[in-house]
C-alpha cells in the first residue's frame, strides 16, 4: 500500500516533461545499504563508492535544476511553450478517454482515504484495486500521448529551447548532463555488483 501514498508524484509536472532531468538522480541512494549481507570489507567499500557516486549525482542534479529554474524564470516564452506542451499532452490523453486532472485528483483522494485508516479491509481492497486500475490507465494514456508524432515534435522543440536557455545560465550544462548520465550508469553498475556479491541481490 505504501506506493499508493506517493500518488501526488504523478501530477502533471512529473507526468509530462521532466525534460533534461528525467530519471531520478538519488533513487539509488535507498539501495546503497541493500547489500548488507555481502562480504565484509567488499560490501563496505562498495557502499562507500555508491555513497560517493550518489553525492556526486545529487550535486550535479542541483546545478542542473538551478540552471533550469533560472532559464524558465528569465524566459517567459519558455514557460508558455511548456504550458502549451502540457495542454497538448493532456488533450491527447483525453482523446483516449482519460482526463489526467480528474484521474490524478481521484488517485489523491484514494490515497488520502487509505492514509486516514477510516475504511475497513474490504473497502481498502476495493480502493486499492481502483487505484491500480486508474494509475495504469493514466500511465498508459500518457505513454501513448508522448509517442504521438506532434507531441514528440513539440517535446523535442521544447527541450531544444530549454537547453539553449540553460546554456546561457550555465555554459557547462552539456558537460554536467554527460557527467550526470555517466555517474548514474556507474552507480547502477556498483549497485548490481554489490547485490551479486551478497548472494541475493535484489536488482
Amino acid at each position: 500500500m505504501t506506493n499508493m501514498i506517493r500518488v501526488g508524484r504523478l501530477a502533471m509536472g512529473a507526468l509530462l516533461t521532466g525534460a533534461l532531468l528525467a530519471g531520478g538522480g538519488t533513487v539509488y541512494a535507498k539501495d546503497a545499504s541493500g547489500g548488507g549481507q555481502a562480504n565484509g570489507a567488499a560490501a563496505v567499500q562498495s557502499n562507500g563508492q555508491a555513497t560517493q557516486a550518489t553525492k556526486r549525482i545529487r550535486h550535479i542534479r542541483q546545478q542542473l535544476v538551478q540552471a533550469r529554474k533560472a532559464a524558465l524564470k528569465d524566459n517567459p516564452e519558455l514557460k508558455q511553450q511548456r504550458k502549451a506542451l502540457t495542454e497538448q499532452v493532456k488533450g491527447k490523453m483525453r482523446d483516449q478517454g482519460v482526463d489526467p486532472d480528474k484521474y490524478v485528483a481521484r488517485l489523491r483522494e484514494i490515497a488520502k482515504k487509505i492514509r486516514s485508516k477510516e475504511v475497513d479491509d474490504k473497502q481498502q481492497k476495493a480502493l486499492a484495486k481502483e487505484y491500480r486500475s486508474k494509475r495504469r490507465d493514466l500511465i498508459t494514456a500518457r505513454s501513448k500521448a508522448m509517442n504521438d508524432k506532434d507531441v514528440k515534435q513539440a517535446s523535442k522543440d521544447f527541450r531544444k529551447s530549454l537547453m539553449a536557455a540553460m546554456k546561457k545560465e550555465n555554459p557547462d550544462v552539456e558537460d554536467l548532463l554527460a557527467e550526470y548520465r555517466k555517474a548514474q550508469g556507474q552507480l547502477r553498475k556498483q549497485m548490481r555488483s554489490s547485490g551479486q556479491g551478497g548472494g541475493q541481490g535484489q536488482g
